[in-house]
């Protein structure tokens, strides 16, 4: 058996990396979810733009539009499972809805930001 000796910033950069691909797999599973239901849209809102969810059926827009609470309530029905620790669950789906609205994830399935 060989070791490896680590810095502390090498052993962060490992770590990083090992959450990066254990929620892959996840993350693919609720962008799948959101590119099938939902489309991105604006609304005014006091004068100012505000993102909204606009959902989707058979690929055709609807007149249903929903805030990101919505969306994020549906997803918690929908992956109640894919994460044990419910703060954690919700963190990660918060983070994926985020990075699916401004697409932010990568073609590789990376978030911008693991911090939930």
């Amino acid at each position: 058996m060989k070791k490896i000796i680590l810095s502390n910033k090498g052993l962060t950069l490992v770590n990083e990396e090992i959450i990066k691909e254990s929620y892959g797999d996840k993350i693919s599973l609720v962008k799948d979810y959101l590119d099938k239901n939902f489309m991105r849209g604006a609304t005014d809102k006091n004068g100012e733009m505000v993102g909204i969810f606009v959902k989707i059926n058979n690929g055709i827009p609807t007149s249903k539009t929903m805030w990101k609470q919505d969306v994020l309530d549906i997803l918690e029905r929908e992956f109640n499972k894919i994460l044990s620790d419910k703060k954690e669950r919700d963190g990660f789906l918060n983070q994926v809805t985020d990075d699916w609205f401004n697409r932010k994830i990568t073609k590789y399935g990376n978030l911008s930001s693991y911090n939930f």
